[in-house]
């Protein structure tokens, strides 16, 4: 059975819950444009944002990412896809 996600979109199934003063969320969002990743970024201030919030039952820690409906439960799920993020990056630098 796939994960159900609070709202159909694209085809990466990447969502970031984020805030504009939110510095580590600019981050995680850059490092995603840079790899190629789409992604629907959704701000917990408007809101869809909200919404897309109390879906992923209120994360506590932004930026919260979501990869096919499944919510990274910590910051370090976090930390971990930037990571893997940063790998791609340079490896394909290297080409």
């Amino acid at each position: 059975m796939t994960q159900k996600r609070w709202v159909q979109w694209g085809s990466s199934g990447v969502e970031v819950l984020s805030r504009a003063i939110c510095g580590g969320c600019q981050e995680l969002k850059r490092r995603l444009q840079n790899a190629g990743i789409e992604y629907l970024d959704l701000d917990v201030a408007t809101v869809d944002g909200r919404a897309a919030a109390a879906w992923y039952d209120e994360p506590e820690v932004l930026p919260a990412a979501a990869v096919d409906g499944r919510l990274l439960q910590n910051a370090g799920d976090v930390d971990a896809l930037m990571r893997e993020i940063e790998t791609y990056e340079k490896t394909t630098a290297r080409l």
